[in-house]
């Protein structure tokens, strides 16, 4: 009987004391503790200013089948990428985003998981579609008295999108439209010897180009021109006379009308008439009849609107002939007319090389025709003149002959 249960006492199984260290693979939690991995996708990229955009993180995934992502949080400006700096804007695994601002983003997506366990991921986002050129205006037109500076201004340009954080980055002004900068800057300022320089001492005074072109923050570009007036502050005398071939006795009409002031906020004011001859006058145009032939120095001085005022003075020689003979139907060297006595139509006739001034008056002086003749042969109508004696005057400009001419009706 002792012998059977010392037998039984050697085949009960020995359990050894450290058994539960040695079977941590039977614990659940030693498959794999796993870590978050982050991952998203932008619908739109690059974007448009304001544009719509949805950020999704549905690709982040957990690699332990065991733990999930818990929180999804979005920083659309983390510059950095630092953990440290990231700042939350939204949460969830699927946003929509506006960005208000052009630029360029780093977008970043931080998730969390039932461990506390997190991960990271960026994207670049491009917001710069949709970007409108600058509204170039150049100003003007800039009127200068010539050597004063000239103040361009660009501060009419217009940055279509100022509200999306956009600008006007560059103003380069081209003054002389050579396609090279001579200027830069919103507003310049350009002395009377720099223009001088770009516009050419010879041409200075009148009107010149200048192109602006504007430059935004992203590139985008404009350009527009503008009108230099460079001017003088100062009245220009000039006058003419008809008919241009004067007699004795003849009334002469005389025009001011071609003085003009060089200034563009100036004007003349009087006219002031010395006929030579001791005889005076006023006006932008006045009549005049030289009673002896000769030549008479006409005068006429423009007075401005200046304070104090300035005046030109512009003098011409004026020669008041004497008919120099007979104008003979047979004549071969200078001119022929006929019929004579003449009702409707008056023939005239020259060889002469070039044009002829053909001047009709009647007996008092006074013209009633002026025009040119040309070398053959030149019908003039006089079916408008009454019955009664005229006298047509030729000249070449050297010589002067007249013709009585008979009108019968």
């Amino acid at each position: 009987m002792k012998s059977l249960i010392f037998s039984f006492l050697l085949f009960l199984p020995s359990v050894p004391a450290n058994l539960p260290s040695e079977l941590p693979a039977n614990k659940p939690e030693s498959i794999t503790d796993g870590n978050p991995v982050a991952a998203f996708v932008v619908s739109v990229n690059p974007a448009k200013c304001n544009q719509t955009i949805v950020f999704d993180a549905s690709q982040s995934y957990h690699t332990s089948p065991l733990h999930s992502i818990i929180r999804f949080e979005w920083d659309f400006n983390w510059i950095s990428g630092r953990p440290q700096d990231f700042r939350i804007d939204a949460f969830g695994n699927q946003i929509s985003h506006q960005f208000s601002m052009f630029g360029f983003y780093k977008a970043g997506l931080k998730v969390t998981d039932d461990q506390g366990l997190v991960a990271y991921a960026t994207v670049n986002v491009n917001v710069t579609l949709g970007n409108l050129s600058p509204v170039t205006n150049a100003g003007g037109p800039y009127y200068v008295q010539i050597g004063s500076d000239i103040h361009l201004t660009g501060s009419a340009s217009i940055e279509p999108n100022e509200s999306c954080g956009d600008a006007i980055a560059a103003y380069s002004w081209d003054l002389n439209v050579d396609g090279t900068t001579d200027a830069t800057g919103v507003t310049v300022t350009v002395t009377g010897s720099q223009y001088a320089t770009l516009f050419g001492e010879e041409n200075l005074l009148g009107s010149h180009i200048i192109n602006l072109k504007t430059e935004d923050t992203f590139g985008a570009s404009s350009e527009d021109t503008a009108q230099v007036i460079v001017y003088e502050n100062i009245p220009h005398a000039d006058f003419s006379w008809l008919p241009e071939t004067v007699l004795k006795n003849q009334e002469v009409d005389f025009d001011g009308s071609s003085s003009a002031h060089g200034s563009p906020f100036h004007k003349i004011v009087t006219y002031q008439w010395d006929f030579g001859d001791g005889a005076t006058g006023t006006g932008k145009s006045i009549k005049h009849t030289f009673a002896e032939a000769g030549e008479f120095k006409v005068k006429l001085i423009v007075t401005d609107d200046n304070s104090p005022s300035l005046n030109s003075l512009n003098e011409k020689i004026v020669k008041a002939g004497i008919p120099t003979g007979i104008l003979k139907s047979e004549a071969k060297n200078f001119a022929r007319i006929y019929p004579n006595p003449a009702s409707d139509i008056l023939v005239v006739e020259t060889s002469e090389p070039g044009s002829v001034n053909l001047v009709l008056t009647d007996l008092t002086g006074k013209t009633l025709m002026e025009t040119l003749i040309f070398p053959g042969r030149n019908i003039l109508p006089v079916s408008n003149l009454r019955a009664g004696s005229y006298v047509i005057i030729i000249s070449d400009g050297v010589r002067i002959e007249s013709s009585n001419l008979i009108i019968s009706k």
